[in-house]
């Protein structure tokens, strides 16, 4: 509640929600392209799942960095998921490989490389 009103009839806060919303089904939609195809086209299978990685990690870094301001000063708060959420996503960058080795591979393999 903001001002004795709840937050969500803000235009702000909905057009962030809109936005976490979108970046969440994109990167589901991008999983599970890469999931249908691998069988099909197995020799595109590693690239495509690294594809899907990379968006899908930093989606989730993003998606998490707008729900922390959508909380305000309590996304930093322990009492709240929304802060542990956000230290889990940004792992996701880092884990398996980094944004920058995901995104050489793709080029590379972009490039013929």
């Amino acid at each position: 509640m903001i001002a004795g009103q709840p937050i969500g009839i803000h235009q702000a806060v909905q057009f962030m929600i809109a936005d976490m919303i979108l970046k969440t089904d994109a990167a589901e939609s991008l999983l599970s392209a890469c999931a249908s195809n691998a069988d099909s086209a197995p020799g595109t299978a590693v690239i495509n799942g690294f594809k899907a990685k990379l968006f899908a990690s930093e989606a989730a870094v993003e998606i998490s960095n707008l729900a922390i301001q959508v909380f305000g000063g309590h996304g930093y708060s322990r009492e709240y998921a929304v802060e542990r959420l956000f230290r889990d996503a940004r792992g996701l960058t880092l884990h398996f490989k980094t944004s920058e080795w995901l995104r050489q591979d793709v080029a590379k393999a972009a490039l013929g490389l």
